[in-house]
């Protein structure tokens, strides 16, 4: 789990992810991976790679919001 990690690119084969450019304190980095969970929030990353997704309920798309 990489925290206070933002994503900057990403890159697939075969319609797959395989591996995410991302950057954080340490610099700028690359995560390999058989499979990611997009925990970003608000799906980030499947929009990024072009997943079908639902953003939010269907009335108003509007996302969770998080606790404080």
């Amino acid at each position: 789990m990489f925290f206070h990690t933002f994503y900057n690119a990403l890159i697939k084969e075969d319609n797959c992810i395989k591996r995410i450019i991302v950057g954080n304190k340490d610099g700028i980095g690359r995560i390999d991976a058989e499979f990611f969970i997009d925990a970003t929030g608000d799906g980030q990353i499947c929009k990024m790679s072009g997943c079908l997704m639902q953003g939010g309920r269907n009335s108003d798309n509007q996302m969770q919001p998080y606790a404080n």
